[in-house]
């Protein structure tokens, strides 16, 4: 089948939308998953509640996590790449230097309900 059936979605720029953005979490520390120091657990509850303040404001629109720890996710709108990188330079355990964070701007291909 032809990949020209794939509805594609229109940009920020063509509807007028907020840009959507992924903030990808890796740990800054080889051995994490093996355990936190008192330093780095504090700065996970801060992380945790930064992105709770995020999902209150309609910010975020998704978090977790891998299983093993190694790698995080956050979805994100905002008006602009710079605002978004704000955003997650904002992040607690990133300013800390216990996650190390990466930006990607995302598009959403396929979604059950609506964000």
């Amino acid at each position: 089948m032809p990949l020209n059936w794939v509805r594609t979605f229109p940009g920020p720029q063509e509807s007028g939308a907020k840009q959507q953005f992924a903030i990808l979490y890796r740990p800054a520390r080889a051995d994490f998953s093996e355990g936190q120091t008192g330093r780095e657990s504090g700065a996970i509850a801060e992380h945790s509640a930064y992105l709770r303040g995020l999902l209150d404001a309609g910010v975020l629109k998704l978090a977790g996590r891998c299983e093993d720890t190694s790698l995080g996710l956050a979805l994100i709108q905002s008006e602009s790449e710079e605002q978004a990188r704000r955003i997650m330079e904002a992040d607690p355990a990133v300013q800390a230097g216990v996650f190390l964070a990466s930006l990607k701007v995302w598009r959403t291909a396929l979604l059950a309900g609506q964000w």
